[in-house]
């Protein structure tokens, strides 16, 4: 499409000589505010419920290390609660980063357990865990007394431990 009548100008400090259109000019006219839309909120950006939380309260960066102690299906509201979701480790890269922010924790709680299904484990996000000794410790998972919620130790190996055991978590800001 051709516009007519329009023409780009460089602006003004590039055209030495010319008034700088983007200066402030006082014509006496009294300017209200409140007509305009605020300007840091996208015309078209849906509005959230009144609600839902900030997004990620309290990210320092992607991960967000518990400082309280909790159960894995409280450990899990915790994170949705600020706006993420227990970690997700979808690669060796990642496992071997959020294991390094774990420098004097044994244990944490991560996103993975066999809930829906005895020794089907899966993330948070529906994928599947692998089962490969890459990631798990010796023997694990073996649903010892009824082991369905995954951690991982400060080795960086996952584990299946109680639903009920109380320790520190990781979230994670998607």
């Amino acid at each position: 499409m051709l516009a007519v009548g329009c023409s780009f100008k460089p602006p003004a400090e590039d055209r030495p000589g010319e008034p700088d259109a983007r200066a402030p000019v006082d014509d006496g006219a009294a300017f209200d505010a409140s007509e305009m839309a605020d300007a840091s909120t996208p015309l078209d950006a849906p509005t959230p419920p009144p609600d839902a939380p900030p997004a990620c309260v309290g990210y320092t960066n992607r991960y967000r290390v518990s400082s309280a102690n909790a159960d894995w299906p409280t450990a899990k509201l915790a994170c949705e609660a600020t706006g993420g979701h227990l970690v997700v480790l979808e690669t060796q890269t990642e496992n071997t980063a959020v294991r390094a922010l774990l420098t004097s924790t044994f244990r944490f709680w991560v996103g993975m357990s066999d809930l829906t299904t005895e020794d089907t484990w899966v993330w948070l996000n529906g994928a599947a865990v692998p089962r490969n000794a890459e990631y798990w410790d010796a023997g694990q998972p073996n649903d010892n007394g009824g082991e369905d919620c995954g951690e991982m130790s400060n080795s960086g190996d996952w584990n299946d431990d109680k639903c009920s055991a109380v320790q520190p978590y990781v979230c994670e800001c998607p």
